[in-house]
């Protein structure tokens, strides 16, 4: 008894392994690390650069939204997650899913370097303001 093909698989297992690699563990850990341990760490009301950190959730929401659309197409994404090269080239999919996926890891490679930049930037920031030593070595 089968109730799925091996493409709906496919689809299935690539959709679940892009959404919770690139919409769940990455954004979580950025998120996390840099928007809520790190101020509460050194007891800091807000960023020394936070209309980066809004940039960089507004590319997070917008890449968000275009794997979701990617996966959720017709032929969907059925290149296994980590996006293997020759499955992913223009002969092996046809419709514009793919490219969609692409744009998308794009777009979320901004948010995370927005985020970074935003960790680093108010990591700098409070050693340079005098926090003390052995903090600033628990915090890195």
């Amino acid at each position: 008894m089968h109730m799925l093909s091996v493409d709906s698989y496919n689809r299935l297992i690539t959709g679940h392994g892009l959404g919770m690699i690139f919409l769940f563990i990455m954004p979580l850990l950025i998120s996390f690390l840099g928007n809520w341990q790190l101020p509460q760490s050194y007891m800091a009301l807000d960023f020394i650069v936070p209309r980066l950190n809004l940039l960089s959730f507004y590319f997070l929401f917008t890449s968000c939204l275009l794997v979701l659309l990617s996966i959720s197409r017709e032929e969907g994404v059925a290149a296994g997650w980590t996006l293997y090269v020759p499955l992913s080239d223009g002969s092996f999919h046809s419709s514009s899913a793919m490219s969609l996926m692409i744009i998308a890891i794009h777009v979320l490679g901004l948010s995370s370097e927005g985020g970074s930049i935003t960790f680093l930037c108010s990591l700098f920031g409070v050693r340079s303001s005098g926090l003390l030593t052995f903090l600033y070595c628990l915090v890195t």
